[in-house]
C-alpha cells in the first residue's frame, strides 16, 4: 500500500514538471536527512527512506527547511 502511494505520488510529481518536492521528513520513504528506526519506539537516526533519490534532479525540501529553493529559478 505504502509502495503503490510513493510510486504514485513520484509519477505525479514527474507529470507536473515540479520545480521543487517538499519531501515528509523521517519518512521510511521520503526522508532525506532522519528516518524513524522502524521499531515503533518514536526514536530517529539519521538517514534516508530511499524513495528521495526518485525524485532525481527536482529540487527537493523537507518541512523542516526554513527556506525554499530560490523563486527567481523557476517558470512559474
Amino acid at each position: 500500500m505504502y509502495v503503490k502511494g510513493a510510486k504514485d505520488t513520484l509519477e505525479q510529481v514527474q507529470a507536473l514538471e515540479a520545480p521543487a518536492v517538499v519531501l515528509k521528513e523521517y519518512s521510511p520513504f521520503w526522508g532525506s536527512q532522519m528516518i524513524y528506526q522502524g521499531d515503533f519506539s518514536g526514536k530517529t537516526k539519521p538517514g534516508d527512506g530511499g524513495r528521495h533519490e526518485e525524485v532525481g534532479s527536482i529540487d527537493q525540501l523537507n518541512e523542516d527547511e526554513p527556506t525554499g529553493p530560490d523563486p527567481d529559478n523557476f517558470d512559474f
